[in-house]
């Protein structure tokens, strides 16, 4: 009977060695998952941001056409998440992969040789590689591990995106002092060499055939995702766009001041996400509530900002929601969603960022010319209550989606 109920002194060996096999390959995916997240977040950044500069100073763009070839960037990677990512299987997913990782190292190098006429050639592609690298990387970080140990690694997913937001603003505010804008892009190579070689370790699962595009849409777990990100990411693509000119503009705060604001905000964000990596949430209405009220009270209270202090203060506040909400939507697609339907869901809901952020800022810059930059900030926290009240109201009660 013993000898029926135990196991042998030499399968106990065998299965402590799966065990710390097992664990170190868990390790190792961590490793990818941030070098990926971190190289690839502070470049695509760092991109966003100095192309207006390079076309504006650089090659004598208008503001018009600053302007457009700006949301040029976002349309690609709109098409290609939604278009080109979703079509790709178990066989194809991973080649194209590496290959926008590779292409990215170019890409840079397009933006350094660029002239005003192929430059618009190199933002599409930059935009393009970019909707097929970040779905993927989050899709893979959704395969790996079970339960607390998946969500804990998605969590570190987010502070990773968080770790680039950092990076990439400073090395570049410091580089200016020496180099232009063009070769800004030259020193971001080394970083996204390393994101590239760690690509070469992704290893997609097995999955099954996918169910359609229609019923991945239908999935709990994505319409949940995205009137969570809704929450936060309207007023973020406002903030990203306005805030600085607010400060300078409204209340004469300078340049180099301004620019601080981003600081105090990543850098909540940043512990916000540390802390979800070491003490996940169980339960997701509490935080996903607090985050609310937040946000929608620092929008209120920005028309009554007028000071650099109390600015920074709401900019510091806003950092919070910042740092849960996105992975708190991560962690609802990995919990009401099946795995054959994670890499279609995940392109749509960054797809479904990219249309915020092509079209927040344009309607928030005509509604600013009628009410200021202010009031504004102040209009974007009613969809902020309005995308949480139908949220709770629709999905609330979702055990599989709100509790683990």
């Amino acid at each position: 009977m013993n000898m029926l109920s135990c196991n042998s002194p030499k399968e106990h060996m065998e299965s402590g060695k799966q065990n710390a096999s097992s664990s170190s390959r868990l390790v190792f995916d961590v490793v990818i998952i941030i070098a990926i997240a971190v190289t690839m977040r502070a470049t695509n950044n760092m991109v966003v941001t100095t192309i207006p500069a390079l076309a504006r100073y650089d090659l004598n763009f208008t503001g018009f056409e600053v302007g457009i070839i700006s949301a040029l960037a976002s349309v690609a990677t709109f098409i290609s998440t939604t278009f080109i990512n979703v079509r790709f299987n178990n066989r194809t997913r991973r080649p194209f992969f590496l290959l926008s990782t590779m292409m990215s190292c170019i890409i840079m190098l397009g933006f350094y040789f660029s002239d005003p006429l192929t430059i618009w050639i190199v933002v599409i592609l930059s935009g393009m590689t970019a909707g097929i690298i970040f779905p993927n990387t989050i899709t893979y970080a959704m395969s790996r591990g079970e339960g607390t140990s998946r969500e804990r690694i998605l969590s570190l997913y987010s502070v990773s995106l968080s770790l680039g937001l950092i990076i990439g603003p400073t090395v570049e505010a410091y580089a200016l002092n020496f180099v232009s804008y063009r070769f800004i892009f030259i020193l971001f190579i080394p970083i996204l060499l390393v994101g590239t070689f760690f690509s070469f370790f992704v290893k997609f699962p097995e999955l099954g055939p996918k169910p359609a595009v229609s019923s991945s849409m239908r999935s709990p777990g994505f319409l949940a995702s995205i009137l969570n990100i809704t929450i936060y990411n309207i007023a973020f693509a406002a903030l990203t766009t306005f805030v600085v000119i607010y400060a300078k503009d409204s209340l004469g705060i300078s340049s180099s001041l301004a620019f601080t604001l981003y600081i105090f905000f990543f850098a909540v964000s940043f512990s916000t996400r540390v802390y979800m990596s070491i003490r996940p949430f169980k339960f997701l209405k509490m935080p996903i509530m607090i985050s609310t009220i937040i946000t929608a009270g620092a929008l209120f209270s920005m028309p009554f900002a007028q000071n650099f202090y109390l600015l920074a203060i709401a900019m510091a506040l806003l950092g919070i929601p910042h740092g849960t909400i996105f992975p708190i939507s991560t962690i609802m697609i990995s919990r009401g969603s099946k795995p054959e339907e994670r890499i279609t869901i995940n392109s749509y809901f960054f797809a479904y960022n990219n249309v915020l952020f092509i079209t927040v800022p344009v309607v928030f810059g005509f509604i600013s010319q009628y009410i200021g930059y202010g009031y504004s900030f102040l209009l974007m926290g009613i969809p902020t209550v309005a995308s949480c009240t139908i949220l709770m109201k629709k999905f609330g009660k979702n055990r599989l989606i709100f509790y683990r």
